[in-house]
């Protein structure tokens, strides 16, 4: 059970769903819901079907309605015939997740299919751009690893929508990089990144650019 802990802010829990724990719980979830994709489309004749991790997503003509019972309500005809496909295999479903529209928010992007652009939440930017300003602005040089790579995490997440910005984390990565190779030479438990004045304006312009 030890192998199911997993760490959040210095708190451990014992994630009981995921049964697998290891990188093969990804992959077996992978090959599973792949054949469902392959069954929606080769047998259902679901085409165009999208899929990230567990979001599936995809288009349909705006008169392309189809009534779905469970529901009590009209659907787009492929996500209806999506749906009886996973009733019909058993895979659990909530009727607040199954969203349809001219501007939804898919893996946390906002999609306009009418204005034909994406982009992220305001409110999940304003987040994000306060978090890369105060560390951009703290007056501590140096900062734990794991804060580092928390924010270029969350700052890749924002490159889904502005990949061309991308260079302005390179120096960010670099920081990281050495303190990886520096906590592996000392053997330290708790490695720590340079904050540099380069690492500091680079995510400055970010916050102007984002």
């Amino acid at each position: 059970q030890a192998l199911q802990a997993v760490r959040i802010e210095d708190q451990y829990y014992i994630d009981r769903c995921n049964t697998f724990r290891n990188a093969a719980s990804q992959q077996l979830f992978t090959a599973f819901f792949s054949f469902v994709l392959w069954i929606a489309e080769k047998v259902f004749k679901i085409i165009d079907m999208l899929s990230y991790v567990d979001d599936n997503f995809s288009w349909e003509n705006a008169d392309r309605l189809e009534f779905y019972e469970p529901y009590n309500k009209k659907l787009p005809k492929k996500q209806t015939k999506l749906l009886k496909l996973w009733d019909m295999l058993g895979i659990p479903h909530n009727e607040s997740k199954q969203q349809f529209g001219t501007a939804l928010t898919i893996v946390g992007c906002e999609v306009d299919l009418r204005r034909g652009r994406m982009s992220i939440p305001a409110d999940r930017m304003s987040k994000l751009l306060s978090r890369m300003a105060g560390f951009a602005n703290d007056v501590a040089n140096v900062r734990m690893l794991s804060e580092c790579q928390k924010l270029a995490g969350e700052i890749n997440w924002a490159f889904e929508v502005n990949p061309l910005l991308k260079p302005g984390i390179a120096s960010l990565h670099e920081a990281m990089a050495i303190a990886v190779k520096a906590a592996k030479e000392s053997q330290t438990k708790k490695p720590r990144g340079i904050v540099s004045e380069q690492v500091r304006s680079d995510i400055n312009w970010l916050v102007t650019q984002l």
